[in-house]
């Protein structure tokens, strides 16, 4: 999964369907639910990381408190956002809910 920075966060969210994992390199869920993410493959569906450690700001902007936690988008509009590592199922349902 790609890291991406946050000069890079709108170019990635503006089109389709796209999840983030802010996370930080010192998580051992993070690392644990990037290797799940990596399993994971949805036709329209792409997965990015953001480092909370590089990008403080922007993790702050979307509430994030504690690692890891996941924000979907639709076209640069947020959906849904939820904190914690998940099974790969839970996951996938968490992405696809409302298509």
């Amino acid at each position: 999964m790609k890291t991406i920075t946050e000069n890079e966060f709108n170019d990635f969210i503006s089109t389709g369907r796209k999840v983030v994992q802010f996370s930080a390199t010192w998580c051992g869920p993070c690392k644990m639910l990037t290797r799940t993410i990596e399993d994971i493959d949805l036709e329209g569906v792409e997965f990015a990381k953001v480092d909370i450690d590089n990008d403080r700001e922007l993790a702050m902007n979307f509430g994030v408190r504690a690692v890891p936690f996941l924000v979907v988008f639709q076209d640069g509009e947020e959906l849904r956002k939820a904190p914690g590592a998940k099974p790969r199922d839970a996951i996938i349902s968490f992405v696809t809910e409302d298509k």
